[in-house]
């Protein structure tokens, strides 16, 4: 049996297949990002993770393993594989590398490749015709990620708290923000977010009403979705620039699949290059890492497999 484990910045997935390519269940759980998470809370997600595989399936030991990580950006050492699944994963062989990593498996193709990924966080990866990967972005809530869900809705909260405090615009994220974070005013959203600090991803769970705004017509929460768009294709453009025109562009993440005023903002940047959604969500670039991994390749009869078993779902 092969486990594949996509640990994104809020929520983690996993899903079981066989060697044959047939899905035999699929889990959810909180982050496994143990950067930005006490490490105790992410080992009991995962371990929640297995205790719900073991339930549906009965399996609770596996042939192969493939995690990837939101809090990495290259392959896991084994010391970093231990620290994270020691006592939880029972499997023949574990691996750990980025949640970009298990995107570009998503693709399914030899050569370049390039995949950019807007959730809680953002980052793009690229494997060039010779296999060497490369990303831009990722410098983490603080520094960067632009793009993401996170990003977004900070934005989105200062614009709120200048509209209330009479220093920007009049903006309806000001009465958003209060009834998504439960407060009445200014100073309680303030302590909202500093007594104790609130968790990023609580912050990214603002994203919808973001959207609803723009939706309404709020011209600046519709400003905000396309300066993120714009600022994060810049990214991508800078990774992609030292790879062939023909180069495909895969799109996955919350905010690509879930804000279609973003995506179709960004793409207006990609027009003429094969930019699209992953043929498979990354949880299963994760499973064919996991084969890969074990020495079993996704052959076509195997992937033919996969899309008769596998629900077909985004983010």
């Amino acid at each position: 049996m092969y486990l594949g484990i996509d640990g994104g910045g809020s929520r983690t997935t996993a899903v079981l297949f066989d060697c044959d390519g047939t899905f035999l269940c699929e889990t959810a759980a909180g982050s496994i990002n143990y950067y930005s998470n006490p490490l105790s809370d992410v080992r009991d997600n995962l371990a929640s993770l297995v205790r719900d595989v073991h339930r549906k399936t009965g399996i609770s030991s596996f042939q192969s393993v493939f995690i990837g990580l939101s809090a990495l950006n290259g392959r896991a050492e084994d010391a970093q594989i231990r620290r994270l699944t020691s006592g939880i994963l029972r499997a023949d062989v574990i691996g750990m590398d980025s949640d970009l990593f298990i995107a570009l498996e998503a693709m399914c193709r030899e050569g370049a490749c390039a995949a950019a990924i807007c959730g809680t966080g953002s980052m793009a990866v690229a494997r060039d015709a010779d296999g060497r990967i490369s990303h831009k972005g990722g410098y983490g809530y603080l520094l960067g990620d632009e793009g993401s869900g996170y990003a977004i809705a900070i934005d989105a909260v200062r614009s709120a708290l200048r509209s209330a405090d009479g220093s920007g615009e009049k903006t309806a994220l000001e009465d958003a923000a209060r009834r998504f974070f439960r407060v009445q005013n200014a100073d309680e959203l303030i302590e909202r977010f500093y007594d104790p600090p609130i968790r990023r991803q609580d912050v990214a769970a603002f994203l919808p009403e973001v959207v609803q705004c723009a939706a309404s017509g709020d011209a600046c929460a519709i400003r905000i979705l396309e300066r993120q768009a714009d600022d994060f294709a810049r990214t991508v453009r800078a990774l992609l620039r030292t790879l062939p025109d023909d180069c495909p562009l895969g799109l996955w993440g919350g905010v690509f699949c879930h804000v279609p005023r973003f995506t179709a903002r960004f793409l207006q940047s990609f027009d003429g290059r094969d930019a699209a959604f992953l043929p498979y969500p990354p949880q299963l670039g994760a499973v064919f890492a996991a084969w890969k991994q074990a020495g079993v390749l996704p052959s076509a009869e195997r992937l033919a497999r996969v899309r008769l078993t596998y629900p077909d779902r985004r983010e």
